[in-house]
């Protein structure tokens, strides 16, 4: 999809309009009825426009999850409601402050408070797939540490995870 917002999944109007490539890969049959479809937003959410639109608005980081969960949900229910097996796969922990800051990859915020926004849009994330009745996975407190900083050794340009963190992910989508 591209690097998607949570907040804009539903959106045709966003800039990247991921709602229109799912719709096309629908409609040209590249999504059989029935097959599992992982949905991966959150982290550009988490890691730049949460905080940000919280301090803006002036609102509580809280409620600027609700909005963004509630647009994504729209996105997951469409798709369950095509009978699609969804699974939604919950953000990461936010890149770490130690990096140079990348223009390919801003943040807004510390480590530690996108990290803390990270794991209640996940908490968050997780009653709301429970609600709906979707299936949940994170690696989030895998690759958190007890200080609330991220173990930045599984990530390959400190934002997406590094190859050898594939084990990780086999385990959590395939172990029972």
């Amino acid at each position: 999809m591209g690097p998607v917002t949570a907040y804009n999944t539903n959106n045709p109007l966003a800039t990247i309009p991921s709602i229109k490539k799912i719709k096309f890969l629908i409609k040209h049959g590249f999504l059989p009825e029935g097959c599992p479809i992982i949905c991966v937003f959150g982290e550009i959410d988490c890691r730049v426009h949460i905080q940000k639109q919280s301090e803006k608005q002036h609102r509580p980081i809280e409620e600027i999850i609700d909005d963004v969960l509630k647009n994504y949900e729209a996105l997951l229910l469409m798709l369950k409601n095509k009978g699609y097996h969804v699974i939604v796969y919950g953000p990461i922990p936010s890149q770490s402050d130690k990096v140079e800051i990348d223009p390919l990859f801003p943040r807004y915020g510390t480590e530690i408070e996108r990290n803390k926004i990270t794991k209640v849009f996940n908490q968050k994330l997780e009653i709301l797939c429970k609600k709906d009745n979707l299936e949940f996975k994170t690696l989030f407190y895998t690759l958190l540490n007890d200080d609330m900083t991220t173990k930045d050794e599984y990530l390959v340009d400190h934002v997406h995870l590094r190859a050898e963190s594939f084990e990780l992910v086999e385990k959590l989508f395939f172990s029972k």
